[in-house]
């Protein structure tokens, strides 16, 4: 079975969550980060993380496969499991910390920005990706990044084609959409050209032969 997935560039919101372990640092570590997530309160978590309102935000992702959990052929609609990796850089806080050090802090995806996507021909429903979920948001202070790895199980439309019944191939795609920005604003950018299988599990009576990956700009939606 050959799968396809589609990252449009559309609209986007943002919400960081801050909250963590500071366990397993020194003193100096541990005074840095207090102060970080203590900046942080300044920012509103609706809010675009860039210093200059021109500049885009982009978001770097990929999709990875975990299961085919089941592909229905009379109904059309192919049932998965997997997460997206996303990253980015909020240059809007850059100014709150300037020392320099190697560590990380995983905060709630309640308290920082984050990109607001949606599976758009998904069949179950429209809530955000990560909405249903406490994966934390990980920040790196040596490269000043964000990264974030919402799960999700869904169902999505495949229109099947069984003209060579049992020894099908069927192409189902996935379409993800960054919602409530322009893509002048904030870009959804694929990291790679095909899907990732780091957990994957295979199933018993689907191989998955191929992936690729698409990406346009969609604004006005």
């Amino acid at each position: 079975m050959a799968n396809g997935i589609r990252l449009f560039y559309g609209a986007c919101v943002f919400i960081y969550i801050i909250h963590g372990v500071l366990s397993g640092y020194d003193q100096d570590v541990f005074s840095n980060i207090l102060t970080f997530l203590d900046g942080l309160k300044q920012f509103r978590s609706t809010t675009r993380p860039v210093q200059n309102v021109s500049d885009v935000l982009d978001i770097n992702a990929s999709w990875n496969l975990v299961s085919v959990i089941d592909f229905d052929e009379t109904s059309g609609f192919i049932e998965v499991s997997g997460y997206l990796t996303l990253s980015w850089k909020p240059t809007a806080y850059a100014d709150i910390l300037t020392a320099d050090f190697n560590a990380s802090e995983n905060t709630q995806n309640t308290d920082m920005w984050k990109p607001s996507i949606l599976l758009v021909n998904s069949l179950k429903y429209y809530d955000e990706v990560g909405s249903d979920t406490k994966i934390r948001i990980e920040y790196d202070f040596t490269t000043q990044t964000c990264t974030w790895k919402p799960w999700m199980i869904t169902k999505v439309a495949c229109s099947p084609n069984v003209q060579y019944y049992p020894f099908d191939k069927q192409s189902c795609a996935l379409r993800f959409s960054i919602w409530g920005y322009k893509s002048s604003e904030v870009k959804l950018k694929p990291t790679s050209s095909d899907w990732t299988f780091a957990f994957f599990e295979e199933n018993g009576e689907w191989v998955v032969s191929n992936t690729t990956v698409e990406s346009f700009d969609v604004d006005g939606v």
